[in-house]
């Protein structure tokens, strides 16, 4: 075997002698081509959580979102408007009495409960989909040969079942960040 580097490509030639441990039965002239890079390669993996867009407010509160300001002074922004634009004092009176309302009347609403929510997307998926198709599922228990194999971000909110609308064992899905797939890496091509 010869090897020979140029600008960091690494090229290899088999010879004879292995080219006979190969399970081809005709000789041919091979070429590797192999990047050697001696700087590591680039780290994904952080200790830090990674925002890529700012968290949705499921259920707002009008509690929370008035603390942040003082009494005070959301009372001189309002009287401030309400000089500018005299044609918003109905408007602005309305939704006074309306929020009012909102803060004297007691909440009963539970706090979401993260574990009980997929409890519930269990029992859903059960009722809905696993007992209403039991023929379904009992071949899927028994093996799967998928058509596609679709690689997709893990970004929660693009499902590639939902999107594609893929149903159980139609696909192999592949979540990881960015929809990077990996280069393989094949040390020798024949």
């Amino acid at each position: 075997m010869s090897t020979a580097s140029i600008n960091n490509w690494c090229l290899t030639s088999v010879s004879q002698a292995q080219s006979s441990l190969i399970k081809s039965s005709t000789l041919r002239p091979s070429i590797v081509a192999r990047l050697n890079s001696p700087a590591s390669p680039p780290s994904l993996i952080r200790n830090e959580p990674v925002f890529a867009a700012p968290a949705p407010i499921i259920n707002p509160n009008w509690r929370e979102d008035m603390a942040n300001q003082s009494y005070e002074e959301a009372i001189e922004a309002l009287k401030k408007l309400l000089k500018e634009k005299e044609d918003l004092k109905p408007v602005a009176a309305a939704k006074v009495e309306q929020i009012t309302a909102q803060l004297q009347t007691p909440s009963d609403t539970k706090a979401f409960d993260s574990v009980e929510r997929i409890k519930e997307g269990f029992i859903h998926f059960k009722r809905e989909k696993y007992e209403k198709n039991p023929a379904l599922y009992s071949e899927l228990a028994k093996g799967q040969s998928p058509k596609y194999m679709v690689f997709a971000c893990s970004d929660s909110r693009v499902c590639p079942s939902h999107v594609l609308d893929f149903q159980p064992g139609e696909a192999f899905v592949v979540r990881n960040v960015a929809n990077i797939v990996p280069p393989y890496d094949q040390v020798t091509i024949f």
